[in-house]
């Protein structure tokens, strides 16, 4: 930011005059004052719409305004992100989960991974499994979820042990089909005498039974009853078998909704030890929005082997984005940590590389975060003062935050508003009340807080007293009251400028009293060490310039001083008059004296090499 002052050269040696502290110039024509210097043009800055992002289409983290966020290039809304935000705030600051009891769980889930392994071909495998889900659905943080899961097993074991029962009666009505069906083959044929029929005896006394008879037709019912009932079983097990199906199906995707990827990788791997048939196409409505989401990515149908794959790889993913983000936190990366930090935990909320991460790291990206998004909030509120402190806060603290941008705008925006302040000062001086209000309000635009607006605030009311100021000016001149235009110079300062008369009288005075304030500070330094004569002889010489011989204050300093060196003075006094009558002899011995008193007088040295000079002639 740039800051303008008011700035005056102060002259080291000025030519002799005639006069005192000030020499008025001799009357000659006034000359035309040159136009005022046109203020610099300003670069073009195009003010962005309200609702467009100061850093351009790019944020570091989701945009917290339109509550979207960009993935792959597409823009995704994400509905009610002060939820989602909400949690992740919270996961920041909460504790890691180290307990005893979560390392137990962690541990347990662990065992029934490795329990799952295809090779392992135990036969108690689901009992154990079964076992070690109970054991680890006592831990808080799994939500019951273990349990969930088990009784989606109990559900889908049940099916499968009433197939079996529903089988074993299908094969006994089978087998009594059969030999209804051998018997009514022998009845529909009959003749009289004895008949083998596969080791089944049959001794038909007459003709007299054929199609017709009770006995025939009774087993044709029963045949028929036996043949419903045998589809009756097939058609249960079909839908038993389906349901239980499905039931597991939809929990193994809800699960996989619910990011619990370990559970869903146990629930996949049962899946083909329960049900044993080979199916494992997902019972997925058509049209769907699973359907939609699973075709438009996988393009073939989805299998439970599909959930187990998309888990397991949503697992080593998580583990891979928590190691990036240690190594980055260990580098001080804060930002991109918290990039990685933040897809971790929208992925794998609930692993355990996410849960046990340590609350001190968190804390450190978080701290990046939260200035991240002040200040974003700063520049969208154009207050650029606290947007430079949090550049400069946000790149001392992380080392991978890229602040080239965000100062470009604060540089050009800032920049910008104090050229239309630099504009409104001139029209002020021109006495352009219509430009000062634009150049003021487009400087407002731009940067609402900008601290120089308290400055052109303060030149403003200054400028309605500059015609009395002028006149006080004028009025000190002609008393030749130098002493007051000195002490109330920077009142004066500003009115002078453009009068080339005034500015000139103005540059002497200041010039001509600093040099003398100059000899009395040297005075004082002087007289501090105890050196009265070289105090005395330091003002003596600044007042035989004709210029100061009549500054009040020289002289009253002068006054001051005599008492002490009443000795030196006289011997010079006496020495001086002696030399002007000529009386070479005795005006040398009253230098000597003189010098006797104060080894270092100047007056002393050179009326001596004046009185030596003389007599050498």
């Amino acid at each position: 930011m740039f800051r303008f002052f008011l700035l005056f050269s102060f002259v080291w040696v000025i030519s002799l005059a005639q006069s005192q502290v000030y020499t008025p110039p001799p009357a000659q024509p006034k000359k035309a004052q040159p136009a005022p210097q046109q203020a610099p043009q300003q670069a073009a800055q195009q003010q962005q719409p309200n609702n467009a992002s100061p850093f351009g289409n790019q944020l570091p983290f989701a945009d917290p305004q339109d509550e979207t966020v960009t993935l792959n290039g597409r823009t995704i809304p994400i509905g009610d992100n002060r939820i989602m935000g909400a949690r992740y705030e919270k996961y920041l600051n909460e504790p890691e989960d180290s307990s005893d009891e979560a390392k137990e769980y962690f541990k347990t889930i662990e065992q029934i991974l490795d329990l799952l392994n295809p090779k392992n071909t135990d036969p108690k495998l689901l009992s154990k499994t079964v076992s070690l889900l109970t054991q680890a659905a006592n831990y808080p943080g799994d939500a019951k979820i273990c349990d969930t899961l088990t009784q989606v097993m109990f559900t889908a074991v049940i099916a499968k042990r009433g197939r079996y029962a529903k089988q074993e009666a299908i094969a006994s009505l089978q087998e009594e089909s059969r030999k209804l069906a051998s018997t009514m083959a022998l009845l529909g044929d009959a003749d009289p005498g004895e008949r083998r029929h596969k080791d089944i005896k049959v001794r038909v006394a007459s003709a007299a039974f054929n199609k017709t008879s009770p006995k025939y037709i009774y087993l044709q019912t029963r045949q028929a009853e036996i043949n419903a009932l045998r589809k009756r079983f097939e058609g249960e097990i079909a839908v038993s078998l389906l349901e239980a199906k499905i039931i597991y199906q939809a929990a193994l995707v809800q699960l996989l909704a619910q990011r619990r990827f370990q559970h869903v990788i146990i629930g996949a791997r049962l899946y083909n030890r329960i049900f044993d048939d080979g199916d494992t196409k997902l019972k997925i409505e058509k049209n769907s929005t699973a359907s939609k989401i699973f075709g438009e990515n996988f393009g073939v149908p989805p299998t439970v082997a599909t959930l187990d794959a998309i888990a397991s790889e949503a697992v080593r993913d998580v583990e891979r984005h928590m190691q990036a983000v240690d190594f980055q936190v260990s580098k001080r990366e804060y930002v991109t940590a918290g990039k990685r930090l933040s897809e971790a935990f929208l992925l794998g909320e609930f692993m355990p590389p996410v849960t046990t991460f340590p609350r001190e790291k968190k804390r450190e990206i978080h701290k990046a975060m939260r200035s991240i998004y002040r200040l974003y909030s700063a520049m969208g509120a154009k207050d650029y003062t606290e947007a430079e402190r949090l550049v400069k806060e946000i790149s001392d603290h992380t080392s991978d935050f890229d602040s080239s941008k965000a100062r470009t705008i604060i540089a050009g925006y800032t920049r910008a508003s104090d050229m239309h302040l630099f504009k409104a000062r001139q029209a002020l001086l021109s006495k352009d009340q219509e430009a000062v209000d634009a150049e003021i309000q487009q400087a407002i635009e731009i940067w609402p807080q900008n601290p120089k607006l308290n400055d052109l605030d303060q030149f403003m009311m200054a400028s309605s007293e500059a015609a009395i100021a002028k006149q006080d000016f004028e009025r000190h001149l002609a008393e030749q009251n130098y002493r007051q235009i000195f002490r109330e110079q920077y009142r004066f300062a500003p009115i002078v400028q453009g009068d080339e008369k005034l500015e000139d009288a103005f540059k002497q005075i200041i010039t001509n009293i600093t040099q003398i304030e100059t000899a009395i500070a040297k005075a004082d330094e002087f007289v501090k060490m105890g050196q009265a004569n070289a105090a005395w002889e330091e003002l003596k010489a600044m007042r035989d310039i004709p210029t100061f011989s009549q500054d009040p204050e020289l002289g009253r300093k002068i006054e001051e001083l005599m008492p002490k060196v009443s000795d030196l003075t006289s011997a010079l006094d006496k020495a001086q008059r002696l030399e002007e009558t000529k009386e070479t002899g005795s005006a040398l011995a009253w230098y000597l004296q003189a010098r006797s008193i104060y080894p270092n007088s100047k007056f002393a040295k050179e009326g001596i090499d004046r009185i030596l000079a003389s007599i050498l002639q």
